[in-house]
């Protein structure tokens, strides 16, 4: 018994181990700078073009979490038009997770999501649209069955085992 349970608390810590962690968001954080970001502040500023900084971020977030999280580029930040409503929802419902515990009462958000209206409403859609992209790329992960860097593939890597 003692080995099947040092077997199974050893195997998560080989594949997720902080120094590994570390150096595989830092090169992709890395990467996202060096190949997107500075090439698109180049382009708006040598065109003199006025945009949104933290909008611009907003986009290098969403674009680096798909990277580690699922090895997905939704490549936002490359082309501002490339799903704006999956980021739309992504930054809808983060907001809403925001707002109910920074309200005065959790009563509030608790009667609105059960009556399914205003903000908790459309936190449900975003939710849903969120869910449907993780979905695909869950799917199509299973499909590949290739073993990537990337947090989705090393957790589906204990499910087959």
């Amino acid at each position: 018994m003692d080995q099947l349970h040092q077997a199974l608390f050893q195997a998560p810590y080989n594949k997720f181990n902080r120094k590994f962690l570390c150096n595989f968001i830092v090169n992709t954080v890395q990467q996202e700078i060096l190949h997107r970001l500075i090439p698109l502040f180049t382009k708006k500023c040598n065109s003199g073009e006025v945009f949104d900084l933290q909008d611009v971020f907003k986009h290098f977030s969403f674009d680096t979490i798909c990277k580690v999280a699922f090895d997905e580029d939704p490549c936002c930040l490359a082309n501002d038009t490339s799903r704006p409503q999956l980021v739309q929802a992504f930054g809808d419902a983060s907001h809403t997770v925001v707002k109910r515990f920074n309200g005065l009462s959790s009563f509030t958000w608790r009667i609105k999501k059960l009556l399914n209206l205003g903000s908790e409403k459309r936190h449900k859609e975003s939710i849903k649209i969120i869910n449907n992209y993780a979905m695909n790329i869950i799917k199509s992960h299973r499909e590949s069955k290739e073993e990537d860097d990337d947090l989705l593939s090393r957790f589906s890597s204990f499910e087959q085992r």
